[in-house]
Order: structure tokens, then C-alpha cells, then sequence
């Protein structure tokens, strides 16, 4: 005979079928955030997907060979080792290359623009300690507390400043140090 389940674990199941309410301002972002991030990697997936069998249709590659091509494509190299004899797949493959570029960099930026905002946060998160550690008269002459709405604003266009100076810099340092190293054309 098979184990019954306890009834907290019903009651626990039952719960988690019922509304809790509405959802606050961050759940609503948070979901609409996944689902925003699901549609692009299906599009990119899906096109992709569709280049790959329309390559493999069309002009009989292997299926590793149509993603050969389609890498190419996407990360614009363009070996030209696979060429288009067909007159209607070269008339596809343009729409196709432009279509799938701008595709791909929308979903880039909208990617790297999550990360980078999160790190936004993350610094934010710890200039409002600093600050409030300032407040709080551990530094000479700060020895009134104020509220954290005061403290943004005394403090809040300095802070976007300096991160937006660390992030330029390090985007700086990291591009002449790779340049440096790895293209030794330049």
C-alpha cells in the first residue's frame, strides 16, 4: 500500500492553490521581468532554430554545418567557406541576417542591462550604509541622525556619479588591457 500523504502536507498544498492576495510592486516586476526575459531567449531560440532547418531545407547541409553557418551569421565573422548558390535562399539569408542581428542585440542589451543594474543596486545598497554610517556621527563634525530620505538627497547625485565613474573606468581599463594583449594589430 502506497503512503498517505499527512494533513499538513494537504494543508500546505491547499494553501498554495489559494490567492494570498494582491501582489506587491515587486512581485509584479519580478514576474513581468521573467516573462520579458522567456519571450526574448524563445525569439532568439526560435530564430535560430528556423535558420538552422531553412539552411538545412534549402541548400542540404548537415545539420552541424547549418549551425556553422548560422554562428557565422550571428557573430557577423562570415568566413565565406559556405556560400549560397540559390537565388531565393541568398534573398532569405539577408532579411534573415538582419532580423537575427537585431534580435540578438536587443536581447544582449536587455540582458547585460539586468546585470548592470542589479550591480547599480548592489552599490546603491552600500553607499546608503556609508552614508548612514556619515549620519550617524562617526565621522567629526555629523552628529545629527537624519532620516534616509534626507540622506539620498544630500547624497544621491554624488553616488550615480561616482558609480557611473567606477563602471566608465573599469569599461576602460578592461578594453585597453584586452586590446593590448590580445590584438596585437592595434
Amino acid at each position: 500500500a502506497a503512503p498517505r500523504d499527512s494533513s499538513r502536507e494537504r494543508e500546505d498544498a491547499r494553501a498554495a492553490l489559494v490567492p494570498r492576495g494582491p501582489l506587491t510592486t515587486e512581485e509584479l516586476q519580478y514576474r513581468r521581468k521573467r516573462r520579458r526575459n522567456f519571450i526574448h531567449g524563445a525569439l532568439v531560440a526560435g530564430t535560430l532554430t528556423v535558420g538552422v532547418l531553412v539552411l538545412m531545407w534549402r541548400e542540404n547541409l548537415h545539420f552541424l554545418d547549418a549551425l556553422y553557418v548560422t554562428a557565422q551569421v550571428v557573430t557577423t565573422i562570415g568566413y565565406g567557406d559556405i556560400t549560397f548558390t540559390d537565388q531565393w535562399m541568398r534573398l532569405f539569408m539577408a532579411f534573415y541576417v538582419l532580423w537575427l542581428l537585431v534580435l540578438v542585440g536587443f536581447f544582449l542589451n536587455a540582458a547585460i542591462q539586468s546585470v548592470i543594474q542589479a550591480h547599480a543596486e548592489h552599490m546603491k545598497r552600500y553607499l546608503r550604509e556609508v552614508e548612514q554610517w556619515a549620519e550617524h556621527g562617526k565621522v567629526p563634525g555629523l552628529h545629527r541622525q537624519r532620516t534616509a530620505v534626507k540622506i539620498r538627497t544630500k547624497y544621491g547625485a554624488f553616488n550615480s556619479l561616482l558609480y557611473a565613474t567606477i563602471v566608465f573606468l573599469g569599461h576602460l581599463l578592461f578594453g585597453t588591457l584586452f586590446f593590448a594583449h590580445v590584438e596585437s594589430c592595434s
